[in-house]
């Protein structure tokens, strides 16, 4: 095979006797030495990122463990390409590639949100990335997504999608002003209890609450005005019961699953009894 390249203006070929190639740009033969090297040097700081963010970051570790690490698969961290733009998709949708893509999968499989009406107003307090508060947004009249430390992924997906019916709050759940750590992320935000974040968004039908163990400063009389609610529960400090978030939602006329799990962590479904 002949290569064609062009060497002062005029298109030129250039062979040996036997018919192969020679390669007479040596700029190019050093850009290619030099590339090599640079990807070299990138997979190795890679590699060690991901080891040290894996001491760090359990869930995603797990995440990667179970869904990659299998024959016939490759698992390439975040941190060794650049990722600013790449984006993964589901039902439609786009997710910009981060540590916490996994949320995507974790909404599909752990939340119940089929019964989302048109006329339903949708409280995502813990939006993260936006994974719930897009998929909500499809069925939903608005969706105020409240996040205080992921907010620029949230609304570049938001963005991305070219979608109009969501409102964030960089704000988190609770009492004061506090410093927010999560998954190697850090803010000081001034946090507000439900009752206030309802007067800023007004009466809303759908609750959707993750926000890492902030869930215990909500009364009864807060969750008077919701209609379902989806939730995780934390118990990272061992000092909470989560029964007893159940006698919250009895007192505020809700029916819920079972909330005896032993555990840090505990899945919440609940209705309004009619």
């Amino acid at each position: 095979m002949i290569d064609v390249y062009v060497v002062g203006g005029k298109r030129e070929e250039n062979k040996k006797s036997d018919g192969t190639s020679y390669e007479t740009n040596r700029s190019t033969q050093r850009f290619r030495r030099n590339e090599k090297m640079r990807i070299a040097n990138h997979i190795k700081r890679g590699i060690e990122k991901i080891l040290d963010k894996s001491l760090r970051f359990k869930s995603f570790r797990d995440y990667v463990n179970e869904r990659y690490n299998r024959e016939g698969f490759i698992t390439i961290p975040e941190y060794i390409l650049d990722l600013e733009d790449a984006y993964g998709s589901y039902d439609g949708f786009k997710f910009q590639i981060c540590d916490q893509i996994s949320t995507v999968d974790t909404v599909i499989k752990s939340y119940r949100f089929s019964d989302i009406k048109e006329s339903d107003v949708v409280l995502d307090i813990g939006a993260n990335i936006g994974a719930f508060s897009i998929l909500a947004s499809k069925k939903a009249k608005h969706v105020f997504a409240v996040e205080p430390l992921y907010t620029d992924i949230l609304k570049k997906n938001i963005a991305i999608n070219d979608i109009n019916n969501i409102s964030v709050l960089e704000t988190g759940l609770g009492i004061g002003r506090k410093c927010i750590k999560f998954k190697g992320r850090r803010k000081i935000v001034d946090s507000m209890p439900l009752s206030e974040i309802l007067e800023k968004v007004g009466r809303c039908d759908f609750l959707k609450i993750d926000c890492e163990g902030c869930e215990w400063c909500i009364n009864c009389q807060e969750l008077e005005g919701f209609r379902r609610i989806e939730g995780e529960l934390h118990n990272f400090d061992g000092k909470h019961i989560f029964s007893s978030f159940g006698e919250i939602l009895t007192k505020a006329g809700f029916e819920y699953n079972k909330l005896d799990k032993k555990g840090k962590l505990c899945l919440l479904h609940a209705k309004k009894r009619i």
